[in-house]
This record gives structure tokens, C-alpha cells and sequence, in this order.
């Protein structure tokens, strides 16, 4: 697999004007599988990229992963070296995985344990009987982490609930200086069936469930994918 980081102002949109160019050495990595943009997490005023794999680092469990890339260099490299950390998913019976049956979203939440540190989220959809959860991973994100030491994680609470569908910042809802989470469920259903939902979590910390959430927006009808 691969994967391309574009500078901006953009110059041509093939893979070859790329700025940055990764590639894995491990056969059925899956790397590029999902990405995304997580922020300044080390502190050193330029982002970070997320890039996603679906397969394993070692003869193990095809669980997938995140590597976490800075934007600073340029040209071709393998991502092993281009990268300053890789987070990879719990591990045990049923823990959600990372590159299954959905992509994996990847955001910047901003910094929610307002350290000065800009923090990453990570949903996983799928895992725990499509449950699922989203993760916020505190920066500075360097060496082999795992989403079992997450700052947060926010889990569905009933099969195919799908929480972590979609991630994003809320920014500072409530003024205190720390930001804030959204976090989507599209099989959330208080409304009806798959009626879906968007739950705001105000500077989360430690494990919580889906319908702690300081505010929700819900559907209002069925199937609102």
C-alpha cells in the first residue's frame, strides 16, 4: 500500500506531484486503507497525518493500525521510518479493530485534556458486535501506543449502534479552555431504527458510554445514514 500528503497551495493531483510519499514494506499491510489530518500533536507548529493500515505488524491478528507521520519532510520514504509514533488497537476478545468492515475515521480533536498538546480522535465502528467506539488520543503521539491507554473511549451500547462512525472537533462548547468531541452513531436508535444520532462529549476522559453525553442531536426518522 500507499499513501500521499499534498502541501498546500496544491501543484497537480496525480501520485507523483505528491509532496510527501509513503509506502509500506510489509506485504498485505493495507497501508492508505483510511487517513486523515490529526493536528499539531507534538508541539512543534505544523500538523501530523494519520494513515491507516488494515493488516498486522507482526504474524498476529490482522487488527490494523494508525501510523502517525509529521508534515515537516518531503519526497519518497517507507512509512516505518517516516513515522514518529503508530497507535494500535486493544487488544483482547472482541476489541474493536482498526480497517474492518468501515472505514476508520481519523480527526484532530483539538486539545482536550488542555495540556498544549493538540490530540487525536479515532473511531472504530465496527468492533464489539458493531457497538463500536471512538477514541481520543492525547498528544504528543510518538512510539508504539495503544488504544487501551485512550485518554477516552466512548462505546456503543447496544449491537450495531456504530458509534464512531464519524468524528470530529466540537471545539470549546463551554468556554472552560479545553475542546470538545462529536461522535456519530448512525444505528443509534431512540427514534426508530437506525434513526442515528450526533453526541457532543464536553473534554471527555476515561471509559463512558454513548448516552453520557453532555448533548445529542437525534434523528427523527428511520435509516438516516
Amino acid at each position: 500500500g500507499a499513501a500521499y500528503v499534498f502541501h498546500n497551495p496544491l501543484a497537480g493531483g496525480s501520485p507523483a506531484d505528491a509532496d510527501i510519499r509513503l509506502y509500506g514494506t510489509i506485504a498485505t499491510l493495507g497501508l492508505g486503507d483510511f487517513a486523515g489530518g490529526v493536528g499539531d500533536t507534538d508541539g512543534d507548529g505544523l500538523p501530523e497525518v494519520g494513515i491507516g493500515f488494515t493488516g498486522s505488524l507482526s504474524s498476529g491478528a490482522t487488527r490494523g493500525g494508525v501510523y502517525i507521520v509529521g508534515t515537516a519532510s518531503d519526497g519518497k520514504m517507507y512509512v516505518e521510518d517516516a513515522a514518529q509514533g503508530v497507535v494500535l488497537p486493544e487488544s483482547g476478545a472482541g476489541a474493536p479493530s482498526l480497517g474492518g468492515s468501515y472505514a476508520n475515521p481519523i480527526a484532530a480533536a483539538g486539545d482536550v485534556d488542555g495540556d498544549g498538546y493538540g490530540d487525536a480522535l479515532i473511531g472504530a465502528p465496527d468492533g464489539n458486535g458493531y457497538r463500536g467506539a471512538a477514541y481520543v488520543l492525547s498528544g504528543p503521539l510518538t512510539g508504539e501506543q495503544s488504544l487501551f491507554f485512550a485518554t477516552a473511549k466512548i462505546s456503543g451500547l447496544e449491537s450495531n449502534d456504530g458509534v464512531g462512525h464519524a468524528v470530529a472537533t466540537a471545539h470549546d462548547v463551554d468556554g472552560d479552555g479545553r475542546d470538545d468531541v462529536a461522535i456519530g452513531a448512525p444505528g443509534y436508535d431512540p427514534h426508530g431504527p437506525q434513526s442515528g444520532a450526533v453526541a457532543i462529549f464536553v473534554a471527555p476522559a476515561g471509559e463512558l458510554g454513548f448516552d453520557e453525553a453532555t448533548a445529542m442531536a437525534l434523528g427523527d426518522g428511520t435509516n438516516w445514514y
